[in-house]
């Protein structure tokens, strides 16, 4: 059980980390909008595990605060 809720914090951490490297904005949105795809291929595999450690991230206070980011994903 401690190493898959490992595993769901790395990975989380580790879209929250993509997602703030990139340091253009366009970039940001360019890779906001590939985790969202991710997550919807985990969610049409019924990898519901894998969904909520996309959203997770995309949720996490650094991320969903970056406004310009957000308004420009569609």
């Amino acid at each position: 059980l401690q190493r898959c809720v490992a595993r769901f914090n790395w990975v989380t951490e580790w879209v929250r980390s993509e997602i703030l490297a990139a340091t253009r904005i366009e970039d940001r949105i360019d890779t906001v909008a590939r985790f969202i795809d991710v997550a919807q291929q985990f969610y049409e595999l019924n990898n519901f595990s894998g969904v909520l450690q996309v959203m997770s991230a995309l949720q996490s206070t650094p991320v969903s605060r970056l406004k310009a980011t957000w308004r420009n994903v569609d």
